[in-house]
């Protein structure tokens, strides 16, 4: 009698585990690229540039913190700069050095003279560049530790060593704006800085502009008010992503239901755990790191409302391991996530969605001179995917 009602019991055990994970499956929308929209024809890359239409080129490529040399994506990131007629800026969108950022020279860490190595082959690929710019990722600061300053600032110092930038710089929760063309203008934020700063998570803010939330919104305020229903082009580079359909919003893949941890855990199934797992992620209980935690959300509600009358906008993140453009709440306003440049990770398709990419890969954007850009989805192995967004409209 015992036995069998062991027996049930276990069997019983089986039956939710199974039911947990096919609920989580059968709740995610596949990448599936039939249900993107279509996109308006457009001549080859090439004939743009015979025409002269084309006034510059930005390359925006994320997550790329366990580049090693001869990896095939970085042969190709040199072919689009060298290709390239007009001056190519190209953009590091953080998480250069997994896991925790580069460890200072006084640490002693043996590992230094490899995680300098995944710098320097960031930095070697777009040596054709004629500015190459990083920005901070929550892993460059010792995987989102407000003590992970010190590692900030030694990435900066070895990447200027090489030649590159690193915007804002210092650590900091300022601003740096470059400006691209007449009527394009990048601007440069640390959004970790920002998100500690916004969460009153104490760190130092030695040698920094803004040092108080309300220096921020002055700061913010200033720049943005040249954008503000003018027909200039503000793109915003930071790490994290105002939106994104990846894990990181909350948009999970059955591979997440089956291996908790699946970036780091692909080949030991525990499924009910693994759904345990999405469900804390999806709760915001997890991980500062995705949207639905409040520090996240903070962040994402403070930059929204500073950005809410800029007429013309394109954010620029990686944070999530794929390739995403999105289209945002207001007209004019777009989301590019390319942060693939190392890992790659499931994406859903939902409404917001223009196109989208699991596969490691970055994002070109070509600066037309007539309010349009024309964003090219390199996806290794794949052919290019070619998008037009229209500031005329």
């Amino acid at each position: 009698m015992n036995s069998n009602v062991e027996k049930r019991r276990l069997k019983l055990q089986a039956l939710t585990l199974i039911v947990v994970a096919l609920a989580g499956y059968c709740s995610i929308k596949p990448e599936v690229s039939k249900n993107l929209p279509v996109h308006e024809a457009l001549p080859s890359t090439k004939a743009l540039h015979s025409q002269g239409f084309i006034e510059g080129r930005l390359i925006f490529i994320g997550d790329a913190g366990l580049a090693r040399a001869g990896q095939p994506i970085w042969k190709d990131l040199e072919n689009s700069i060298r290709e390239s007629k007009q001056p190519v800026t190209t953009v590091f969108l953080g998480d250069n050095v997994y896991e925790a950022g580069l460890p200072e020279k006084s640490e002693r860490d043996p590992l230094f003279p490899a995680y300098f190595e995944v710098l320097r082959t960031q930095v070697e690929a777009a040596r054709g560049s004629v500015e190459t710019i990083f920005v901070a990722g929550n892993h460059d600061w010792k995987n989102g530790e407000p003590q992970g300053k010190s590692r900030i600032l030694e990435q900066e110092r070895q990447l200027v060593g090489m030649g590159a930038r690193f915007f804002p710089g210092g650590g900091c929760p300022d601003i740096t704006m470059k400006n691209v063309t007449p009527g394009v203008s990048v601007m440069f934020l640390d959004s970790q800085a920002i998100i500690f700063l916004l969460g009153d998570r104490k760190y130092s803010l030695k040698n920094c502009r803004v040092k108080s939330v309300d220096e921020l919104k002055s700061q913010v305020n200033k720049v943005l008010k040249d954008f503000n229903n003018s027909e200039r082009i503000l793109i915003l580079a930071m790490h994290h992503p105002l939106a994104t359909n990846g894990s990181h919003g909350g948009h999970f893949g059955w591979q997440h239901h089956v291996f908790p941890v699946y970036n780091y855990n692909k080949y030991f199934p525990l499924p009910g755990i693994a759904s345990l797992a999405v469900w804390s992620r999806q709760s915001g209980v997890a991980t500062p790191a995705d949207t639905a935690h409040t520090e996240y959300h903070n962040f994402i509600v403070f930059m929204n409302e500073a950005l809410s009358e800029v007429k013309n906008l394109l954010v620029a993140s990686g944070h999530d391991h794929n390739l995403q453009l999105l289209k945002l709440a207001k007209k004019n306003h777009y989301q590019v996530v390319s942060g693939s440049g190392s890992k790659s990770d499931p994406v859903d398709v939902d409404i917001d969605s223009m196109e989208v990419s699991e596969k490691n890969g970055y994002v070109i954007v070509d600066i037309m001179n007539d309010s349009r850009m024309v964003l090219h989805m390199r996806v290794m192995q794949e052919a290019e995917r070619v998008l037009v967004l229209n500031y005329n409209r």
